[in-house]
């Protein structure tokens, strides 16, 4: 008796789809969100333990990697809103 053709895996079949798109650029907005939060938190603890503190904080929040998660963080909750 002769073998039937099995189907192959479902991935091979799809497409890439709009809604892949959009699954994916909600997962990456809210991981951007969520390290926003976290400076944001990181930002006003540092302002309330004082002013040697909240230069410190400045000096790390300023720098470029950190400005280019700000952005992000502050283009997801412009995506998400």
């Amino acid at each position: 008796m002769a073998q039937r053709a099995r189907p192959l895996s479902p991935f091979l079949h799809y497409r890439w789809q709009y809604t892949n798109t959009l699954s994916i650029l909600h997962r990456i907005t809210g991981v951007l969100l969520s390290f926003g939060f976290f400076m944001l938190v990181y930002w006003l603890a540092a302002a309330a333990a004082g002013p040697a503190r909240y230069e410190s904080a400045i000096g790390i929040l300023g720098s470029p990697p950190v400005q280019l998660i700000l952005f992000g963080a502050a283009f997801s909750f412009c995506y998400t809103c």
